[in-house]
């Protein structure tokens, strides 16, 4: 058993530091893209400017919070890397 994974991991190469920041920065353009339109359209743009703390109410929290998280693993299982990972090529 561990020379088969032995043997998995020889054919792989690991991502360098630079890849993956640019991954992570596409990522998160991706999903202000889509979470921000949604924030906006349920709290207005006063939301940007509010003082009164982390969340804005339930819907905040589902689409600032879950909504990223579940799409994250979302794309783990199925496509085995995020979008950002797709474009530089890498896999989890």
């Amino acid at each position: 058993m561990a020379s088969d994974l032995m043997r998995d991991q020889e054919g792989m190469e690991y991502v360098g530091f630079w890849a993956r920041t640019g991954a992570t920065i596409i990522d998160w353009i991706l999903l202000l893209a889509i979470i921000t339109p949604l924030v906006v359209s349920i709290y207005g743009w006063e939301y940007f400017n509010a003082e009164s703390g982390w969340l804005a109410g339930p819907a905040d929290f589902l689409i600032s919070w879950v909504f990223p998280a579940v799409a994250t693993v979302m794309f783990w299982a199925y496509k085995r890397a995020t979008p950002g990972k797709m474009v530089v090529s890498a896999q989890i």
